[in-house]
C-alpha cells in the first residue's frame, strides 16, 4: 500500500501551524515504520523548501480558481496504481473536492482528518459561507471517505453532529521526544510562577481574552507570578492593549514567534505551561510542553482533559472562565511554592512517552483509519 498525505501549504514543522506538523511527523513515523510513504502539497510556491524531511515531498502549483488543480497534480494522479490511499489534512478545501473526482476515476480510497476544522465555534467563521458549501461539496468528500479521522473527543461528537458517520476512529496526535533535544540557555528570572502558552496569538480561538482575563483577577487577589506567550498573530496588539487595560502589561511578556531551540529553551523556563482554548483538535504545543516536563492547566476543550486527569500531571479547567482559570493559577502557585510542580511535569513526561511517541501514533492510524 502506497500512503499520500495531501495538505494546502507545505509540511514544514517549524511553523505555527500544527497541520503542517502532524503532517510532516506522521509521514516521517509511517517511513521509519516501513510504509510506502509521500507528501504532496499545493502551494503558490512550489520551488521553495525550507525544511529537512526523510520523506519524499512533491509540491504543486495552486490554481487561482481553486476549484480546479494543477496538471501536474492531474498527471500525478493519473499514475497512481489501484494499492494507493490518499490522506487529506484539514478541511474546507475547494481543491480536495476536485482531486476527489480524479480519485473515484482511479478508485482509490480516501482518509480524511478534520483537524479540529468542524468545531461548532469554527464554523462561526463565514458561516453562511460554510453551511453551503458543506452540503454542496464538503458531504461528499466525507460520505465518500474510507474513515474520518479524529484527534479529539469532542471532534467525534462535532463530526456526528453534522455527518452522523459510523466512519470516525480517534487517534491523536504525536510527540516525539527526540525533537525536544536542545541546548540550555540561562534566561533571568526572579523567584516566581512562570506560567506560559505557546502557539498562534489568536483570542478567540485559543481563548487569550480569558487566560489574559483571569490572570489579572489572579494578580488582583496577590498573585505573583508572571505570564509568558510565545508567539505571534493579528490579535497581538489587541492582547497587549488588553494587559495595559487591565493593570497587568508588566507582567505579561510576549516573546513573539520563536522555533527551534530558542522555543524549546524558554518552554523549558516555564514551571506551568497553559492552553484554554475555546475549540481544538489536539494542540501540538500541550504535547511539546508535556514532553518537556511541564506541569499543564488545559480548558477541556483542548481535548487533554482526560488524559490530564489520568496522568495526574496538571490542572483541567471545570469551566473556561477567567474565574476558573484564576483559581487554578492560584493553586498552581501554592504548587509552586511548597515545590510539588516538578512532580506533575514527571507524570506529563512519562504520559508523552506511554501514550504520544509518534511511532506508536503512526502504526495506529495505519491499521485503524487505513486498513
Amino acid at each position: 500500500m502506497k500512503i499520500i498525505h495531501l495538505l494546502l501549504g507545505k509540511p514544514d514543522p517549524n511553523s505555527m501551524n500544527g497541520v503542517n506538523k502532524v503532517v510532516h511527523n506522521l509521514a516521517t513515523s509511517q517511513k521509519h515504520l516501513g510504509y510506502d510513504v509521500e507528501v504532496w502539497g499545493i502551494t503558490a510556491t512550489p520551488n521553495i523548501i525550507r525544511h529537512k524531511h526523510e520523506y519524499p515531498l512533491r509540491l504543486f502549483k495552486g490554481s487561482s480558481f481553486r476549484f480546479m488543480v494543477s496538471k501536474d497534480l492531474i498527471q500525478a494522479i493519473g499514475t497512481l496504481k489501484p494499492d494507493t490511499l490518499m490522506h487529506f489534512h484539514s478541511v474546507f478545501i475547494p481543491e480536495f473536492i476536485a482531486v476527489r473526482r480524479l480519485l473515484i476515476q482511479k478508485g482509490i480510497p480516501w482518509v480524511l482528518t478534520p483537524h479540529g476544522g468542524y468545531a461548532p465555534r469554527s464554523l462561526m467563521k463565514n458561516r453562511f459561507a460554510k453551511i453551503v458549501y458543506l452540503y454542496l461539496f464538503e458531504k461528499h468528500l466525507v460520505d465518500g471517505a474510507k474513515t474520518i479521522h479524529a484527534i479529539g473527543e469532542t471532534e467525534v461528537s462535532d463530526i456526528n453532529r453534522l455527518f452522523n458517520t459510523q466512519k470516525i476512529i480517534l487517534v491523536p496526535n504525536g510527540q516525539n521526544p527526540a525533537d525536544l533535544v536542545f541546548k540550555p540557555k540561562n534566561i533571568d528570572r526572579k523567584a516566581r510562577p512562570v506560567f506560559g502558552f505557546c502557539g498562534r496569538l489568536a483570542t478567540d480561538h485559543k481563548g487569550l481574552d480569558l487566560l489574559i482575563k483571569g490572570f489579572s483577577k489572579y494578580h488582583a487577589t496577590g498573585g505573583k507570578g508572571v505570564l509568558w506567550l510565545i508567539g505571534d498573530g493579528q490579535d497581538k496588539n489587541s492582547l497587549k492593549r488588553l494587559c495595559a487595560d487591565l493593570g497587568v502589561e508588566n507582567d505579561v511578556i510576549f516573546w513573539g514567534k520563536k522555533s527551534g531551540q530558542e522555543k524549546l529553551n524558554l518552554l523549558s523556563h516555564m514551571d506551568v505551561f497553559i492552553h484554554t482554548s475555546r475549540f481544538e483538535g489536539l494542540p501540538m504545543a500541550v504535547l511539546e510542553a508535556a514532553g518537556l516536563s511541564l506541569p499543564l492547566l488545559v480548558s477541556k476543550e483542548t481535548n487533554m482533559g482526560t488524559y490530564v486527569k489520568r496522568w495526574q500531571c496538571g490542572t483541567v479547567l471545570t469551566e473556561n472562565t477567567p474565574h476558573e482559570i484564576a483559581k487554578a493559577l492560584k493553586m498552581l502557585t501554592n504548587f509552586f511554592n511548597k515545590g510539588k510542580l516538578s512532580g506533575m511535569g514527571e507524570k506529563a513526561q512519562t504520559m508523552i512517552l506511554a501514550e504520544f511517541q509518534w511511532p506508536k501514533i503512526a502504526g495506529t492510524l495505519v491499521q485503524k483509519a487505513y486498513k
